[in-house]
């Protein structure tokens, strides 16, 4: 997560593109929770996250991919996105292996 928000902060600077910026505000929303509960336990933290973080997660991750299909495929925010959504489909996969094992 720490990764993305200065790429579309880079984006917005130069493009002034409102997409851009709705991405900062839905990845800051995810930061604030994080950084609100990051010196609790792992427990709590996991519970909370899980709680407040994951369907804001899930509806950037649908808000990600409703927008995608409306950019052009070589503007710089389309290539941000692209980057996002490949990372989660690796994050996915490495969690089925590891619930595998």
């Amino acid at each position: 997560m720490g990764r993305s928000a200065p790429a579309f902060y880079e984006i917005g600077q130069v493009e002034r593109l409102t997409v851009a910026r709705e991405a900062l505000e839905r990845i800051g929303a995810l930061v604030a929770i994080d950084s609100e509960f990051r010196r609790r336990l792992a427990k709590e933290r996991r519970a909370v996250l899980q709680a407040r973080a994951s369907p804001l997660l899930e509806a950037l991750h649908q808000w990600f991919k409703r927008t995608l299909s409306k950019l052009s495929r070589k503007s710089l925010v389309a290539l941000a996105i692209g980057r996002r959504l490949t990372r989660r489909k690796k994050l996915q996969m490495a969690r089925k292996l590891t619930d595998l094992t």
